[in-house]
């Protein structure tokens, strides 16, 4: 089968659909519950010092590639719950 990556991306996205069993929504009948989400933001971030004003303007510093800094920082988050009846 060739290389394709659309057919990879929608298989990326289709196969957690299919993977997990049927989620059901909030019910009066749920007394506990958890959500597990992640999140992985891409960063770019960067800055110029610059002396002044009207002075000359600085260097162009990217703070992932001259500093070091990660560019991808994942966060996972954990949601426990519970009804009090």
């Amino acid at each position: 089968m060739p290389d394709r990556p659309g057919i990879r991306a929608l298989l990326a996205g289709v196969a957690p659909a299919v993977l997990v069993p049927a989620v059901h929504a909030e019910s009066p009948r749920d007394r506990y519950w958890a959500q597990l989400e992640y999140f992985l933001p891409k960063v770019e971030s960067s800055a110029r010092p610059d002396a002044s004003e009207n002075g000359p303007t600085g260097t162009r510093l990217s703070m992932e590639d001259d500093l070091g800094l990660r560019d991808c920082k994942g966060t996972p988050y954990l949601l426990l719950g519970t009804r009090l009846v």
